[in-house]
């Protein structure tokens, strides 16, 4: 948290929350998996590859078990639009 303008950081915070979490519930309701990545984060390039790989790899494991409960927007045109 900024230590100066409080009063303009923490509401533009909150906001931005709200904001951040009905798009990323309208995503994952589309069917899309929502990872997210601080930009703080990106100071540590391993961590942060570890993380996208255990996500992936969890993503992978859960598709190989289910597939019929994804959609892939990479599919074909025709594909996608008979699984909507």
């Amino acid at each position: 948290m900024p230590a100066t303008r409080q009063g303009y950081w923490i509401p533009k915070f909150k906001k931005t929350v709200e904001r951040d979490k009905t798009n990323r519930k309208e995503l994952q309701h589309l069917g899309w998996k929502v990872i997210i990545l601080w930009e703080c984060e990106l100071k540590n390039i391993s961590k942060v590859a570890d993380s996208l790989m255990n996500e992936i790899t969890s993503f992978k494991q859960q598709y190989s078990q289910n597939p019929s409960i994804f959609k892939m927007a990479a599919e074909s045109k025709k594909i996608y639009r008979e699984s909507l």
